[in-house]
């Protein structure tokens, strides 16, 4: 596997797989509004993660729908490596599972964007 491009860095969904949306979803939402919210009707009947996953990997549309109903429910768009980093310290520490997501920020890993943090934090910013 070759690195990520800046395009794939700057996407919040890279890196999340759809299984983690979906958990993220059903804790914060709950699969009934889940299904008010994407029209998608076997959200709402029996759902479980294993049917609702190979229904989302073969329906494109449901899939993209469920994709922006995450990306709505981030109350603050966050990197996905902190994403990331919280879901494994909450594996690790479940006591946490409850708890949102902690503030935090990201300072991006190339020249241009830190000459642009460095020039805010030089006004005050």
């Amino acid at each position: 596997m070759g690195e990520a491009t800046q395009e794939q860095l700057n996407n919040p969904l890279h890196g999340v797989k759809l299984q983690q949306i979906l958990e993220h979803l059903v804790e914060k939402l709950g699969w009934e509004e889940m299904g008010e919210a994407t029209g998608i009707n076997a959200f709402q009947f029996r759902p479980t993660m294993k049917s609702s996953l190979r229904f989302l990997r073969k329906t494109e549309w449901a899939r993209q729908k469920v994709e922006e109903l995450y990306l709505d429910t981030l109350e603050v768009k966050v990197h996905i490596s902190v994403i990331n980093m919280w879901d494994a310290f909450v594996k690790e520490n479940p006591e946490y599972a409850k708890k949102d997501l902690p503030d935090s920020w990201h300072f991006c890993d190339n020249e241009k964007d830190a000459k642009e943090c460095a020039k805010l934090v030089q006004e005050g910013i």
